[in-house]
């Protein structure tokens, strides 16, 4: 199936999908075994860091800027979420839900063509 640049085969649903299944994974392989990870973090960080790399990706002004905004706004909080210093957060879930998007983002958004 051939997709316009930027555009992602299956759209949201299937985003969606990846980084909750992936996150999933990555968190049950490399997941702290005594911590508890409950909760949909994992994929709130995977969509916002999804939404950097596509941006960058595509190398086109509307995402890229979009990409710029969503790391300005939520950049603290992508930080503070993945560094290990509160206790009771699943700094582990954020952190690889965060390389699931990266690598969803990778994957499905292809590279706009330089003109």
């Amino acid at each position: 199936m051939h997709t316009a640049p930027g555009r992602v085969a299956g759209g949201f649903a299937l985003v969606v999908l990846a980084v909750t299944v992936l996150g999933g994974v990555l968190l049950w392989l490399f997941g702290r075994g005594h911590a508890l990870h409950i909760g949909a973090s994992g994929l709130v960080f995977g969509l916002a860091v999804f939404l950097i790399v596509s941006g960058l990706r595509e190398q086109r002004i509307i995402p890229l800027f979009i990409s710029v905004l969503v790391a300005f706004v939520y950049g603290g909080t992508l930080l503070g979420g993945i560094l290990p210093w509160q206790s009771g957060v699943s700094w582990d879930g954020h952190l690889l839900g965060g390389i699931a998007g990266a690598l969803v983002a990778w994957l499905l958004v292809r590279k706009s063509p330089v003109p």
